[in-house]
């Protein structure tokens, strides 16, 4: 099954041409056939004529066609379809045939013959020749212009899709100027303007703010701060940004991918440790780690990071740990040395 392409102009036009040449060998093997057809007809009513006036005195002995027909192939050599020709023809209208008028359409059939064999063996002279008249005919003055348009840059792409809005232009001491939108000051009491608060910002609104950002080509990757206020979901933001540009690397598909060891984003402190313990040398394959907590941005990511690494990852619960009996923190600090490797936050 095809698939659409997109094609440039030279493609297209290449494909054009390919189906012109194959429209026209089709027509060519039809009318060919045709013309072969016809000469071979021409052909059994040349050898009827040289002998006339037996053919017309075997047709009319003959008790039915079909016996007709097979006298007539069998005397003269004659093909069904010759045979069939003749029989089909008036005996009246037979008696009158010229030899001389048989002969005439046969030559200008062999020339037409000849000249759709030529076009089979080369077609591109008479494709030149259809291509010259689709010009003639249609191959009028332009009435477009084709100018090289000049890219656009940043700001003025910014300023053609950006609506307008009122804002509010701050000067700070370093001299720097900040435009800020209007919409982000509120009316207190007094008649006073103060900036929103995190209260203030809907889920809404920082899904609007997310999705633009998704949106952006010039954005490569960013993050949402955590934590986020009580009303707003984080997991439900953390799953709206663009798992390609979510550098925190907390978006469930790169979690996924980080699970089974494919490129992706990887949150930053596990990340970080794991660049710290091949820096200073630190060998975790065949070693037991302990990680003491099971947050999903540190605990467990690092967990599967050190599984990773060939480590014997065990991460315990933060909460189990203090409440277990007999745990003993001197205790475990001793196993550290002698061949553990915690990780403690």
């Amino acid at each position: 099954m095809k698939k659409p392409q997109l094609l440039n102009l030279k493609q297209l036009l290449q494909i054009y041409i390919d189906h012109q040449k194959d429209v026209l060998l089709r027509v060519t093997n039809y009318d060919l056939e045709k013309i072969k057809a016809r000469i071979h007809i021409l052909e059994g009513l040349l050898i009827a004529l040289e002998d006339i006036d037996n053919v017309i005195a075997l047709i009319k002995a003959s008790e039915s066609a079909a016996a007709a027909k097979t006298a007539l192939m069998a005397k003269y050599k004659l093909s069904e379809v010759q045979a069939k020709a003749i029989l089909d023809m008036k005996l009246s209208k037979l008696a009158k045939l010229e030899k001389i008028e048989i002969e005439d359409e046969k030559k200008e059939l062999m020339a037409k013959s000849e000249e759709l064999n030529q076009i089979l063996k080369n077609p591109v002279p008479k494709l030149t020749e259809i291509f010259t008249a689709l010009k003639k005919k249609y191959g009028d003055a332009r009435r477009t212009t084709i100018t090289q348009a000049e890219p656009e840059t940043k700001e003025e792409k910014e300023i053609e899709f950006v609506e307008p809005e009122k804002c509010v232009v701050v000067l700070t001491e370093s001299g720097c100027i900040k435009r800020i939108p209007a919409t982000s000051f509120r009316t207190q009491k007094r008649n006073g303007k103060g900036v929103k608060t995190q209260d203030d910002i809907t889920e809404a609104e920082l899904l609007a703010e997310v999705d633009q950002l998704n949106q952006d080509d010039d954005v490569d990757g960013f993050i949402v701060q955590l934590p986020l206020p009580r009303h707003i979901s984080e997991q439900k933001v953390i799953e709206a940004i663009d798992y390609r540009k979510d550098v925190d690397g907390f978006h469930p598909i790169n979690v996924g991918r980080m699970a089974i060891g494919l490129p992706c984003y990887i949150s930053a402190t596990p990340k970080g440790i794991l660049e710290l313990l091949k820096r200073y040398h630190v060998e975790t394959s065949g070693k037991k780690c302990v990680i003491l907590g099971r947050s999903n941005i540190v605990g467990k990511p690092m967990a599967l990071l050190l599984l990773q690494q060939n480590a014997e990852a065990d991460a315990q619960h933060d909460i189990a740990c203090h409440h277990r009996q007999g745990f003993d923190k001197s205790s475990f600090y001793k196993r550290m040395v002698h061949g553990f490797h915690a990780f403690l936050w």
